[in-house]
């Protein structure tokens, strides 16, 4: 039954950690507006939450396991051009309008 409590404490540290990773990604991208600040928001948590998966099938033993648009997300090229940006986030809100798009 201790085990239980003792999990429920790196719960808080995750989420500590992943507020640090999105607050420093604010101060060093410092979004133009409310948009771009929100899918920069939606789009680290999707990326975050994709790599929790990938660790929690690694540790079940699953080696396929990879996060989405890692190489994207890795190119610096895209975040340095406001333009690109742009149209991802546009891209995004339409996939998720219409999952097909994804």
């Amino acid at each position: 039954m201790l085990e239980i409590y003792e999990s429920l404490s790196s719960i808080t540290k995750v989420s500590a950690c992943i507020h640090h990773a999105v607050s420093e990604l604010h101060e060093l991208h410092q979004p133009d507006n409310g948009l771009v600040s929100s899918m920069q928001n939606l789009v680290a948590l999707e990326f975050i939450l994709a790599e929790l998966r990938a660790v929690k099938a690694e540790q079940c033993g699953d080696q396929g396991e990879s996060a989405r648009d890692l190489d994207m997300i890795e190119d610096s090229s895209i975040l340095g051009s406001s333009e690109k940006m742009l149209f991802f986030i546009k891209e995004l809100i339409a996939s998720a309008e219409d999952p097909n798009l994804i």
